[in-house]
């Protein structure tokens, strides 16, 4: 649902607002502005889990190895970092 959602909302459709009630005070909330909250607030976690796994000594593959990663980006074509061997 989310992938479909983000692939077919255009630039101008994350700048659409809602409206949303936080103590006691109403806000209009764009699109853009509530994928960025979730974002953020799953990186601050992401973080704490890492931290709390590492401290008792359990592998957090995902979280410390790949850096946050679930699976490696894709390597590039245009070369490589390292030099050639001739």
């Amino acid at each position: 649902m989310i992938e479909r959602t983000l692939r077919e909302w255009t630039i101008a459709d994350l700048a659409k607002t809602y409206r949303h009630t936080w103590n006691g005070d109403v806000y209009a909330i764009s699109r853009q502005w509530t994928i960025w909250r979730i974002l953020t607030h799953d990186v601050y976690h992401g973080g704490q889990l890492s931290l709390m796994l590492g401290m008792q000594g359990i592998e957090h593959f995902e979280l410390g190895d790949l850096f946050g990663h679930i699976t490696l980006p894709t390597l590039s074509d245009l070369g490589s970092s390292q030099p050639k061997e001739e």
